[in-house]
C-alpha cells in the first residue's frame, strides 16, 4: 500500500472581526468560514512517489461559531476537513505532531468513493488544545 501524508494545513486566512475577548455569539455570521487551511501532500520517506501527488486536494475549514440544523443549534470550535483523492485509496486519518516527534490519532475520515475520485472527509468539534496546535502547524493527515 502506498502512502501519503501531508504537510498540514498553512494557514491562509483568517476572517475574524474586532479583537478582544469575545463574549456570547460572535456578531459576524455563523455560517463564515473563520479561518481556511490548505494543504499540500508530500510521499512519506520511506514508500515511493505516488502517483499523482499533486493533483490531491485537501482543505480545512474552521468556524468558531457554527449554526447546525439540530440542537444546540450553534456550536463552537467546528472543523470540517476534506480530501480529494484521484488515485484509489481505502483510508485517511489526521494525526497530530506530539513534541517527542510522535503522532496521535485525532480522527479517522469517512470515504466516499465516486467514479472517478475518492473523498474523504469529517466535521467535529475541537477542543481549544486542538484549536491552538492546528493553528501552529501541528496536524496531519495519511491516506
Amino acid at each position: 500500500m502506498m502512502k501519503r501524508t501531508l504537510v498540514v494545513l498553512g494557514l491562509t486566512a483568517l476572517a475574524l472581526q474586532g479583537m478582544g475577548q469575545v463574549n456570547g455569539p460572535p456578531k459576524h455570521d455563523p455560517y463564515s468560514t473563520d479561518m481556511l487551511f490548505n494543504t499540500a501532500f508530500l510521499a512519506l520517506s520511506n514508500s515511493p512517489t505516488p502517483p499523482d501527488t499533486d493533483n490531491f486536494y485537501g482543505v480545512g475549514m474552521y468556524h468558531r461559531y457554527a449554526a447546525i440544523s439540530s440542537p444546540p443549534w450553534l456550536v463552537t470550535n467546528l472543523f470540517d476537513f476534506t480530501i480529494v483523492s484521484p488515485a484509489p485509496a481505502q483510508a485517511a486519518w489526521m494525526l497530530e505532531k506530539e513534541a517527542d516527534g510522535s503522532f496521535m490519532l485525532i480522527t479517522n475520515l469517512n470515504l466516499d468513493n465516486g467514479p472517478d475520485v475518492s473523498y474523504f472527509g469529517w466535521s467535529w468539534l475541537l477542543t481549544t488544545n486542538q484549536v491552538r496546535s492546528l493553528v501552529t502547524s501541528n496536524w496531519y493527515a495519511e491516506v
